[in-house]
């Protein structure tokens, strides 16, 4: 285990990659998130399992602050941030990619900013800054904060901007940026209405666009959101909003973080995080069903058919011609194939540890976020690698796509 920091969700403090479950198993975890408070002296003062311990934390805390005064050291730790390590860097842990007929768009998600290029990767513009913000306007004016999920319009490239809590509209012909939806503050068990921009979103992570409908995978609430762009109403589409991995109606259905989205026909593919599962909504009749995945907190790293099949929190989907579905399984650090028939799930690149490797034997993922297909090819957002990867289907080859000015 390595003490660093971590840079896809901008984290200031540092981080422990426990690959191993060291620490999970000592302090007796089972679960995510759990939070242990410890005290200046290395004594667990207590825990708490799931989300929403705001309130309990903020005065637990706070009187051992109050407790400590005395024994506090304010001086900043002497390490040196990822995000730091990455100046001059081309790309700072992207998170998405999309493709239109003309265009490659990706969330350079550390630098705050969208990169489009041509096919060939030629630097087209570069929308927003590499401090965080939100500011509509024009591309040098304009600011998101940690953007993730795109989606091809006709003329418009539509941003899940998460760090806002809001989606984005790039004008592809002027660059110019608007807000869709979203306040820019956190929600807090939101139900939608007529005016999109007047309603708190949270932790939207990917989009799809059909039509003038944009489906929103909002993370924070665990559900399917979808955003009508003629009349700029917006409201919940799929999941109850609590977390877990119940199938069934749309509405009562339940999901665990949803983070990558793909449409293919009548189905919206989906990238169940937390439940480490690829699930599917089918639009026409109001269902939703789960194609891997058992339970909210059962991973691993297993092909095979679909009920034997494991994944391990996976972050993008991407849906082939044929139906077959691309994952960036995300924590095993590979990308692998769901095949529809015969229903199995096969590894088609990473070794499953992390690391930088490129060529056609050993190639190595870190944490990939995103998927695009390109022709018979498949782009894959490497992010902890802050490089875009590409994947040749015809002869199984791994490649460098470079992003080039």
């Amino acid at each position: 285990m390595d003490g660093i920091f971590r840079g896809p969700h901008n984290r200031v403090h540092p981080v422990v990659n426990d690959t191993g479950f060291e620490l999970m198993k000592r302090y007796g975890a089972r679960a995510w998130p759990t939070l242990f408070v410890v005290d200046p002296e290395g004594g667990v003062v207590g825990k708490v399992t799931g989300e929403g311990h705001h309130r309990l934390l903020d005065r637990v805390v706070g009187d051992l602050i109050d407790a400590y005064t005395n024994e506090l050291n304010d001086d900043p730790l002497p390490l040196l941030s990822e995000r730091d390590k990455l100046t001059g860097s081309e790309l700072a842990f992207p998170g998405k990619i999309a493709v239109s007929d003309s265009m490659v768009a990706i969330s350079d998600t550390l630098h705050h900013r969208i990169v489009i290029t041509d096919h060939a990767g030629m630097v087209q513009r570069v929308i927003g800054g590499l401090e965080p913000g939100m500011i509509d306007g024009m591309a040098t004016a304009a600011r998101f904060s940690s953007p993730q999920g795109l989606a091809f319009g006709k003329k418009h490239l539509y941003v899940a901007d998460t760090g806002n809590h809001a989606i984005r509209v790039i004008d592809l012909v002027s660059g110019g940026v608007e807000t869709v939806a979203g306040t820019g503050k956190m929600g807090r068990g939101e139900t939608g209405g007529p005016l999109a921009t007047r309603i708190d979103l949270r932790s939207p992570w990917d989009v799809a666009l059909a039509g003038d409908t944009l489906y929103i995978a909002m993370a924070g609430d665990h559900q399917i959101w979808r955003l009508d762009l003629s009349s700029r109403e917006i409201g919940v589409f799929a999941g109850g909003g609590h977390e877990g991995i119940r199938d069934g109606d749309r509405q009562q259905a339940t999901f665990s973080q949803p983070t990558g989205l793909s449409l293919h026909g009548e189905w919206l593919y989906v990238a169940d995080a937390e439940s480490s599962a690829v699930r599917r909504v089918n639009i026409a009749e109001d269902r939703v069903e789960t194609l891997v995945g058992t339970g909210l907190h059962d991973f691993g790293d297993r092909d095979g058919d679909f009920e034997r099949a494991q994944l391990q929190h996976p972050l993008g989907v991407a849906t082939l011609p044929n139906g077959d579905v691309m994952i960036a399984d995300t924590y095993n650090h590979k990308m692998k194939r769901l095949n529809l028939e015969p229903g199995s799930v096969k590894t088609v690149v990473g070794t499953g540890e992390p690391g930088s490797g490129s060529g056609t034997v050993e190639v190595m993922l870190n944490e990939p976020g995103g998927l695009a297909i390109f022709g018979r090819q498949v782009l894959i957002v490497d992010t902890n690698n802050h490089r875009i990867l590409s994947f040749d289907m015809d002869r199984a080859e791994t490649r460098n796509w470079r992003v080039k000015h």
